[in-house]
Order: structure tokens, then sequence, then C-alpha cells
């Protein structure tokens, strides 16, 4: 999806704008010394700009050659020598083999989403695993989705207003939709018709439609993947904002986990 228009991540950059994550991980950063950092699905750098701007190295792997030189052209607008800190990887994040050796792995900003099974979700797991040094860490940030697949999934050929929706700085106006066509509840799999509507300044409007598979993640599912692969589960929290233990029912699960 982020590849259908050159402006889509300006309009990305102004819907995105949370950043208690970026807080979270930078608490934790202050505990190593000198570390390397790996994010796959950095898409336009809502995590790694503010990382790299710290100071950090930080690798990102992004599909999306669009996202990526969006996240360019912003690092170069603000200082050129940032450059030096980053090394971004156009590729699958499921299909080519990560680096290794990192301090830090971050699966962050809800990128479970944007895998379409569970045995796809498993492998960026082991791909964690194997990116990490002993001694490294794992973070992970996603909305938890226990049981059956949640019922304001389930509206089958019900389309509704969703991301995208905005005017980037060059007046380049979109609107997404999305209408689901299938659901499998128990196994939390949705599947939806997705369209994008598009209107450039001069008047021309384009319109842009594919099909989208998603499961929506438990954290129990994420925790037996975490122990599975070898990695040592260190805290579960009910995500960044407030750091609170997570307790079944929360609707958001940050992990950390170590490799051993």
């Amino acid at each position: 999806m982020y590849d259908i228009n050159e402006h889509l991540p300006e309009i990305y950059d102004q819907l995105e704008t949370r950043s208690d994550d970026v807080d979270f991980l930078c608490e934790l950063l202050k505990k190593m010394k000198s570390p390397r950092i790996l994010e796959p699905f950095c898409g336009n750098g809502r995590i790694l700009f503010p990382l790299i701007k710290k100071g950090y190295q930080v690798t990102g792997i992004d599909l999306s050659s669009e996202m990526l030189d969006h996240l360019r052209n912003k690092i170069k607008r603000y200082e050129d020598s940032l450059l030096d800190n980053v090394q971004l990887i156009n590729a699958d994040v499921l299909k080519t083999d990560w680096p290794n050796q990192f301090d830090l792995v971050v699966l962050g900003g809800n990128c479970m989403y944007e895998l379409a099974t569970l045995d796809e979700q498993q492998i960026v797991i082991e791909k964690a695993f194997h990116a990490l040094k002993t001694g490294g860490l794992v973070f992970i940030d996603n909305d938890n989705m226990e049981g059956l697949l949640d019922e304001s999934w389930c509206k089958i050929g019900v389309e509704e207003k969703i991301f995208p929706s905005g005017e980037c700085p060059h007046g380049v106006k979109m609107q997404g939709y999305c209408k689901p066509i299938w659901v499998d509840r128990e196994n939390r799999l949705w599947k939806a018709q997705r369209r994008i509507e598009v209107e450039y300044p001069d008047g021309k409007k384009d319109e842009i439609s594919y099909v989208q598979q998603k499961h929506p993640v438990s954290a129990s599912e994420i925790k037996k993947w975490l122990e599975d692969t070898g990695l040592e589960i260190l805290a579960v929290y009910a995500g960044t904002k407030n750091k609170k233990k997570f307790t079944e029912g929360a609707k958001r699960a940050t992990f950390l986990a170590g490799k051993i």
C-alpha cells in the first residue's frame, strides 16, 4: 500500500505522531553502550528518525521505496551528516536475510498488523532472534486481541473511511476506504477490499484498489513465539505510555525479551 503514491508518506507523517514508544526506547537505550539497532518495518522513520537524531546507529528495513525515499529526504533536510548514522535496506522483511549482531531489534508501531498470517508473524520473531547478538534485546509493541476476531472487524460488505485520509503539503488529497469481504473469527483472520481515492491540485483524480489480509495478534501468541524461539521474556507492559504491567484484557501488549 505504501508505494501507491509518492505523497502518501507526507500524509502518514501528519497522522502518525505518537512518541511514547520512542520515549520508552530512549530510556532503554540509555542503559546500553554504543548500541547497534535494527528496525524492520521502519517505514518513513517515525521511530528510527528520532533515534538517529540522538546519535544512535540504526539499520532500517522496509518494503516501500516511497517511504524510505521520504525518510532519506527528511534526514537530509534536517542534517546531512545524520545519514552516517543510518543504513536503509529496501526489501521484504519475510524474504530477505536480516543483518545480525544487533543489541536491539525494534518491532514496533503495530508492525505485526502488516502481516497476513500467524506463520508470517512467527517468522519475523525467528528472524529477530537470529539478528540479535547474545545479550541483545527485542522490543515488540502491538495491539492485543485475544479470543475471537472482534465484531468491529466483521462488518462484511460495509465500506468505511480509513487511512490514508488527508491533504499533503503539495496539495494532493487522499481518502482511503475499507470493505471487509471475508473473516474467520475463530482463527482471527480478516480480508478486505481496500481502495484509495487520490485527487491532485490540477483536478486530476485516480483510484487504487487492492485486497489485504491481516491477522490481529494476541499477547499469548507472541509469548509462545518468543519462548519457542528461545528468547527470554523480561517484561510485558500494557503499552509504552504508562508502562503499566500487562494484565489479561489489556488493549496493547509491549514485550521486552532477551537472547541468552
